[in-house]
């Protein structure tokens, strides 16, 4: 919370819970720093109702995206669909709880995913180029709006089918540092990025730069983030 308050994040809607603990995820690297395993305590979330979701309905029904964590009780999940159908809202849900969304593909506005979870998806394993290219134009005709697939550190297959513009991005991205938080930063940069009113494809760039930059610092979140940090960070990269 002191972070957010130094850098102009308003936690005056935040769910503080007394004697609660924070959710906690511990990941664990190899010498490569790719994960092998991780621990996470998420009880935390059970104290997310529809309750205090609707205490918030307002703020909800104002906001242009709705960014949707996955973790939460099924039933929060199926409650924030049902109640804001109109809403544009972006998920970024991982391996475990890929089942959450499973029956709201056609009320998703913007999903990032990689490879092992558009496969959980689909009901079979996506390894190549071409099956992500396969499985992500799948996707979209379940009703996503736009997909992102990053796959392994190679590239990254974006669809929007409002735009009618798709296409992978071939990266060359080395974590140095830490996988922590890569996805949350690119999700964050999409968001950013559609935000700005950023074409499909420098959107995409954009959102990698924010995953490498994140991918490049011990922290979770890149202190040094910026616009400006992160578009030089993209003119490096020469995607």
């Amino acid at each position: 919370m002191d972070h957010c308050h130094k850098v102009g994040i308003s936690t005056d809607d935040f769910l503080i819970v007394e004697n609660g603990r924070a959710s906690t995820y511990m990941a664990i690297l190899d010498q490569r720093n790719h994960q092998v395993h991780a621990f996470a305590d998420m009880k935390i979330l059970e104290e997310m109702t529809p309750e205090f979701i609707n205490s918030k309905s307002q703020i909800l029904r104002n906001a242009k995206i709705i960014s949707l964590d996955t973790g939460f009780d099924d039933g929060v999940i199926d409650y924030i669909f049902q109640n804001y159908k109109r809403k544009e809202i972006y998920m970024s849900p991982i391996s475990t709880d890929v089942h959450q969304i499973a029956d709201h593909l056609n009320q998703i506005h913007t999903l990032r995913i990689n490879a092992r979870e558009a496969g959980l998806i689909l009901d079979r394993e996506l390894k190549t180029r071409k099956d992500i290219i396969a499985g992500g134009k799948e996707i979209i005709e379940k009703g996503v709006r736009r997909v992102y697939i990053t796959h392994a550190g190679k590239g990254v297959y974006f669809n929007d089918s409002r735009a009618k513009m798709e296409g992978y991005i071939k990266t060359n991205m080395l974590v140095s540092k830490s996988i922590s938080g890569t996805a949350d930063a690119f999700m964050a940069g999409i968001i950013f990025g559609t935000i700005k009113d950023m074409k499909p494809e420098l959107l995409t760039k954009f959102a990698i730069a924010m995953a490498d930059s994140t991918a490049n610092s011990r922290e979770s979140v890149n202190p040094l983030l910026t616009y400006d940090f992160v578009m030089d960070a993209l003119k490096e990269t020469n995607l």
